[in-house]
């Protein structure tokens, strides 16, 4: 029996595949527990304005994370965060601080996508990788002591 799958689903495909599955598999286990639809010239069709929208939206989130990092990268942000006279802070610098730095200087960021390579746990600059899908980018943070 052909199926769309609705969901990702463990050896048999990925969300929105046609697949060929057997019939007590598809009649016993994916429709029932809406993990597939059958596959019919309707659903088809709706298929493929869902995958056209899909990359569209898609597309347009791209192209707002790469205006967003090469924002972030002009503007640059600063965090502030409580420290010890030798520079060393009392808490580590999370994603959601950066967040909130970029989101003072107009950058939407989100959390998920900033990516910190080692604890930030000292004042001064920071470089942070900023990814999303195949895209990333670098943007420098300075920490001061509050």
């Amino acid at each position: 029996m052909k199926v769309i799958l609705l969901k990702d689903v463990p050896r048999i495909g990925r969300k929105y595949e046609v697949k060929d599955v057997p019939d007590g598999h598809a009649l016993n286990f994916l429709l029932p527990r809406k993990l597939a639809e059958r596959a019919t010239p309707d659903s088809l069709r709706r298929l493929e304005v869902t995958k056209t929208k899909n990359a569209v939206a898609h597309a347009q989130s791209e192209q707002a994370f790469k205006d967003a990092v090469a924002k972030a990268t002009e503007v640059g942000a600063t965090v502030t965060a409580e420290a010890n006279t030798d520079g060393g802070l009392y808490k580590a610098v999370h994603a959601d601080d950066i967040v909130k730095a970029f989101k003072e200087k107009g950058v939407e960021l989100e959390e998920r996508a900033i990516l910190i390579d080692t604890p930030i746990k000292t004042t001064g600059a920071h470089t942070v990788t900023l990814a999303s899908g195949a895209y990333e980018g670098a943007v420098t943070i300075t920490v001061v002591a509050a």
